[in-house]
C-alpha cells in the first residue's frame, strides 16, 4: 500500500518524521513515522540486514525542509529486528543538538558522534560526511515526490499539459506561417513597386523621343499601376496586423476558459519541486519552462542550468570522478561544487 502524507507526520509534534537506513554513504531504506514505530516496537524487520547498521533520524517541517538530524547506530538481530534493549532518546537529542549545515531552511540541529549533546550516548552515534548530507537531501526530495497523488490535483494532468502545449504550439506555428507568407507577399509587391517606379523614371527620361500624348498616357498607366500596388501593400499590412492580433486574442480565450473551469496545472522541476500554475501563468511557463523554474527558486536561468547539469551527472569537470551531489540549487556553489577534492580551487 502506498504511503500517504499522514504516514510521515508525528501525531503529537506534527512535524514530518522519517528514518533513513544507510549502507556506506547510500540510502538503502526509507521508513516513515509508522514504520519507525513498528521497527522500534519489534513489529517490523529490515530484510537482508543484521548487526549494527547506520541510520539517520530526520525531523522536517511541512515544506520538507530539514530541521534536525540524529546520526545513530541501530543494532539488529539475524532476522533484521531491532534489539529489544536498544533505547535512544531521539527527541531529546534533536531538541538539544548543536548547529549543523543549512539545507535551505536555515542551519539545522545535528546530533552525531563528534557533537553529542547528551553524555553516555556518544558511542551509539556516528559522524556524517558531505556525501551523506547530499544523500539525505535527495532521499527526502524523492519521498516528497512520491506523495503527490493524482486525486490531490484538481486540474490539468501532465498528459493534458502536453496536449495544451501542442495545441498552442500548432496554433502559433500556423499563425507564424501565415504571417510569414503575408510578409513574403508584401516583399514581392515592394520589389514589383520598385521595378515599376524605375520603369516610370525610364519613360520620363524618354520624353524627348516620345510624343507628348503617348508619354502622358504611359505616365498615367504607370501611376495607376503604382497606386494599385500601394493599395495592395497596405491591405497586406493590415491583414498581417489583424492576424497577429487574432493570435493573441485566441490565446487569451484559452486562458479565460481555463480560469472559468478553475483549471490548475502542476509541473515538476528538479530543485524547484512541484509548481502549481494558474491559467494566466501557463503561457509564461510554456514560453521558457527552465527560466520559469529558475525564477521560482530565485536563480537566473544560467545558474539553474549549471546546477541541473551537476544534478543530472555529479562528476568533477576535470577528471570526471563522482563528486557529492548538491540537491538544493540555492546552496550550490558553481565555483567549488563541480570539482572533486583533488581539483577543487584553493581559497
Amino acid at each position: 500500500m502506498a504511503n500517504t502524507a499522514l504516514d510521515w507526520v508525528h501525531p503529537i509534534s506534527s512535524h514530518i518524521e522519517t528514518l533513513l537506513i544507510f549502507k556506506d554513504s547510500e540510502v538503502i531504506k526509507v521508513l516513515d513515522h509508522d514504520a519507525l514505530d513498528s521497527l522500534l516496537d519489534g513489529e517490523l524487520n529490515l530484510d537482508g540486514l543484521s548487526g549494527s547498521v547506520k541510520a539517520v533520524y530526520v525531523q522536517a517541517n511541512h515544506d520538507w525542509l530539514i530541521q534536525a538530524l540524529v546520526c545513530c547506530m541501530i543494532p539488529l538481530d539475524e532476522q533484521g529486528y531491532c534489539e529489544e534493549e536498544w533505547q535512544l532518546p531521539l527527541q531529546r537529542l534533536c531538541d538539544t543538538a548543536g548547529p549543523g549545515p543549512d539545507f535551505g531552511g536555515g542551519r539545522i540541529r545535528l546530533a552525531c558522534r563528534s557533537q553529542c549533546p547528551i553524555s553516555g550516548y556518544k558511542d551509539t552515534l556516528w559522524d556524517p560526511s558531505t556525501i551523506v548530507f547530499s544523500a539525505i537531501n535527495q532521499a527526502l526530495d524523492d519521498s516528497q515526490g512520491e506523495l503527490i497523488h493524482q486525486d490531490l490535483i484538481e486540474g490539468v494532468t501532465e498528459e493534458n499539459i502536453g496536449l495544451i502545449k501542442r495545441a498552442l504550439r500548432n496554433e502559433e506555428i500556423s499563425s507564424r506561417n501565415h504571417i510569414q507568407q503575408l510578409q513574403q507577399d508584401l516583399e514581392r509587391q515592394k520589389l514589383l513597386s520598385e521595378r515599376l517606379a524605375k520603369e516610370l523614371e525610364h519613360f520620363k527620361q524618354k520624353r524627348t523621343s516620345l510624343g507628348e500624348h503617348e508619354l502622358i498616357q504611359e505616365n498615367d498607366r504607370l501611376n495607376m499601376k503604382l497606386r494599385e500596388l500601394q493599395l495592395t501593400i497596405e491591405k497586406l499590412r493590415e491583414t498581417a496586423e489583424i492576424k497577429e492580433q487574432g493570435t493573441v486574442q485566441h490565446d487569451d480565450e484559452i486562458i479565460d476558459r481555463m480560469e472559468q473551469a478553475e483549471v490548475m496545472s502542476v509541473v515538476f522541476h528538479p530543485g524547484a519541486g512541484h509548481l502549481n500554475l494558474q491559467p494566466h501563468q501557463l503561457l509564461d511557463y510554456l514560453e521558457d519552462p527552465m527560466a520559469y523554474a529558475a525564477h521560482h527558486i530565485g536563480l537566473s536561468k544560467a545558474q539553474y542550468l549549471i546546477w541541473l547539469k551537476h544534478h543530472d551527472r555529479p562528476n568533477c569537470v576535470v577528471c570526471d570522478e563522482p563528486v557529492p551531489l548538491i540537491g538544493n540549487p540555492t546552496i550550490f556553489d558553481d565555483q567549488m561544487d563541480i570539482y572533486c577534492d583533488q581539483h577543487k580551487p584553493l581559497d
